[in-house]
């Protein structure tokens, strides 16, 4: 006897949902950093020169190519107190960057870097188009300005490969919570049209001249697909969290005309924060992305064994609303979807 004549008779959509649930996987984008591997403290006094640190051996999967080299010197105008930077990796176990400087002091020369072979760091090849990735994103804890009325925060971007470069530098607001800056490959490409960003050969994201003026706190740095309009936290669900990553950078003027950079609650792309971006989260609200990562061949047939003995053929009275190949792809980061080597 077998289990179908033991379990009662399933619709097909029921087999369908079932087959989604043991197949689906989020999307994976690139993991450039999370910040979990290769713990970094580094203290630089003024006028005490440059400090670095160089992490190798470090899990891919967490690092790109597995190796990173952060460096900086301090530079502003001596308090009387304690003239130091401090730069950290995963100050707290829990993955993050973090700058913490004294009153009126920055980082200059700040800069992380992976794949740039004189630095001491392995060569790689990261291909930020895999997994329908279609912009770099970096994820924010806080930026909060020291002292220093004229305080800014402006972070450069550099991307290398084979044949061609890019570079931006992104005006982000004082927060002091969390938000996205999102670089659309769009943008990459309008600017550097050579650049292959299937094979990126080396990376690097800081400031050269201490414009990033004040404590601030990077969580991840990764690739990510079309988020959902109003998704703004980018947790896949449009919800009452969005609404607080919109208040945090409501108002905020991100873009200059020359440079590229948006975040991510700019729906609309117009370099503002305003109420036509919360419109769009009102629009969506209660929206979830869904993924479906399909499998090879074989280890689809695998997964269907199991649900061909359990459930009858089904009549022709079933039907299924939909191709579920047309269901939308959960564009997700993860922290298991680096390609480099």
């Amino acid at each position: 006897m077998g289990f179908s004549a033991i379990l009662p008779p399933m619709p097909r959509y029921w087999l369908y949902s079932l087959a989604l649930i043991l197949l689906a996987q989020p999307a994976l984008g690139v993991v450039i950093d999370d910040f979990t591997e290769g713990p970094v403290s580094l203290t630089d006094e003024l006028g005490f020169g440059s400090v670095s640190d160089l992490k190798l051996g470090l899990d891919p999967s967490h690092v790109a190519a597995g190796a990173r080299y952060v460096t900086f010197n301090a530079i502003g105008q001596p308090s009387g107190g304690s003239d130091t930077v401090t730069v950290e990796v995963d100050p707290n176990g829990t993955g993050s960057f973090r700058q913490s400087p004294a009153p009126n002091l920055s980082a200059a020369n700040l800069f992380v870097i992976y794949g740039d072979t004189s630095f001491g760091l392995p060569p790689m090849t990261l291909d930020l188009l895999a997994n329908n990735a279609d912009r770099l994103s970096i994820a924010f804890n806080h930026t909060i300005p020291n002292a220093d009325p004229y305080a800014d925060f402006a972070l450069g971007v550099f991307l290398f490969s084979d044949n061609a470069g890019f570079y931006t530098w992104v005006r982000l607001p004082s927060s002091d919570g969390p938000f996205v800056l999102d670089i659309p490959y769009d943008d990459v490409l309008s600017s550097s049209p050579n650049l292959d960003l299937s094979a990126i050969t080396k990376m690097r994201f800081g400031t050269s001249n201490g414009t990033m003026q004040g404590h601030f706190e990077i969580s991840e740095v990764y690739t990510s697909g079309s988020p959902l309009p109003g998704d703004f936290n980018r947790d896949g669900v449009v919800d009452g969290n969005d609404v607080s990553s919109w208040e945090q950078t409501y108002g905020r003027l991100v873009q200059s005309p020359s440079y590229f950079g948006y975040l991510s609650t700019d729906t609309n792309r117009d370099s503002s924060v305003d109420g036509m971006d919360f419109l769009s989260w009102q629009a969506n609200v209660g929206a979830t992305q869904v993924s479906a990562s399909v499998p090879e061949p074989a280890s689809l047939s695998l997964a269907l064994i199991p649900l061909a003995l359990l459930y009858r053929r089904p009549s022709s009275r079933d039907h299924l609303a939909g191709d579920i190949n047309s269901w939308p792809l959960r564009q997700r980061r993860s922290r298991e979807g680096l390609n480099a080597t």
